[in-house]
């Protein structure tokens, strides 16, 4: 399925509620990771990086809101530690 396509994850929320029962949690971990400068990189890996590690989890939260909130559940988002590491290294490297 297409998980930044908000229909297409309203539609396997459904689908998982009808199979498994309402969930009692969500946790976010699906993401990518690129190094580009912003000087040299590409706006194309930019949108892709965007759809694949935010927006992602904007679908499936915005979608599994009504049965979490229902079940008092939750939702985790995990982030990359690859970020924090090259965000450490940037005024290291001088790439600003």
């Amino acid at each position: 399925m297409d998980i930044p396509d908000a229909d297409a994850m309203q539609e396997a929320v459904q689908r998982i509620d009808a199979k498994f029962g309402r969930p009692d949690g969500l946790v976010n971990i699906a993401g990518g990771f690129a190094w580009e400068t912003v000087a040299d990189g590409s706006i194309a890996t930019w949108e892709k990086l965007f759809a694949v590690s935010l927006l992602t989890a904007l679908t499936a939260s915005r979608a599994s809101l009504p049965l979490l909130r229902a079940a008092r559940g939750a939702i985790v988002n995990i982030g990359a530690a690859a970020c924090a590491v090259t965000g450490a290294l940037v005024p290291v490297m001088g790439r600003v």
